[in-house]
């Protein structure tokens, strides 16, 4: 699915899940694990214990692990993961110099 810019209020509740839960993010569908699980359960498990701009960014770099390939290009994802990780390491490398 295509990101949206449009009249959100004007969908029907089935196309505004559609958006708002995304395929992508079923990390885990119904029927292999009771009801399923979507990344943001996963999330608030592993990352619970961050704060900040730290969770942020671990949380970015979960996302686009377990969701690569599904929505984007594989390569597109793992420079997306890079990044982040690249971000991060700079971010705990100045936090660690004071």
């Amino acid at each position: 699915m295509k990101e949206f810019h449009g009249d959100y209020e004007a969908l029907s509740e089935e196309d505004k899940d559609l958006i708002i839960n995304p395929k992508h993010y079923e990390i885990i569908p119904p029927g292999n694990y009771p009801d399923g699980v979507e990344y943001i359960r996963i999330a608030e498990y592993a990352i619970g214990h961050l704060k900040g701009i730290e969770a942020h960014l671990v949380g970015q770099i979960l996302k686009y692990s377990l969701r690569i390939g599904k929505k984007d290009s594989m390569m597109q994802d793992a420079d997306k993961i890079k990044w982040y990780a690249n971000h991060l390491s700079t971010i705990l490398t100045e936090k660690n110099r004071h």
